[in-house]
Formats: C-alpha cells, structure tokens, sequence
C-alpha cells in the first residue's frame, strides 16, 4: 500500500509541475485574481491566447507563475554542497 501511495504522489507531482511549466510556457492566465493584487487591472481581460496578449499582460501573467514555478524547484541550500566562492582558493586548486 506504502508503494502505491508513492506512487500516486509522485504522479500527483509530476502532473503539477507539468501543469505550472505549460502554464508558464504558454502565458496562461490565472483563472482568478484577487482584488488586492498589484497588477489586476492588466490580468482581469487578459486573451487566453499569448499571443493576443499585450507585452506587459504577459509579464503580468508570467511573474506569478515563474514565482510558483521556482517555489517548486530544489534549493541548492539543502544540497549542502559548498559553491566554489565558498571554498578556500587553495582547497580549489588543490582539487
């Protein structure tokens, strides 16, 4: 059963990072936008289609989903690895 759950939740991901990079890739816009929102004039009547959309109607539509989009991807952070700036000059060259 602890497979199947995996399973399901792995599907259930990958189905939502699918749908975010189409989303992103297409400039779909949202499909509600709240009334506080900095730019909700532009995305009220934004076409469905990109390319009927004004260049400033797709970065409106855009920077939410690019911020969800990333919200989604690992963070180096947790990787634990060190950059390169991090690590001394002689440990690099000695390398």
């Amino acid at each position: 059963m602890s497979i199947r759950r995996s399973w399901s939740g792995l599907r259930q991901s990958l189905r939502k990072s699918e749908n975010l990079a189409e989303n992103l890739l297409f400039s779909h816009p949202p499909k509600d936008v709240p009334a506080d929102h900095s730019n909700a004039g532009l995305l009220r009547d934004v076409p469905a289609d990109w390319r009927k959309q004004s260049k400033e109607q797709r970065a409106a539509v855009n920077q939410p989903l690019h911020r969800s989009h990333c919200r989604t991807l690992p963070d180096d952070k947790e990787k634990g690895k060190a950059r390169a700036a991090d690590v001394p000059l002689d440990e690099r060259l000695a390398n």
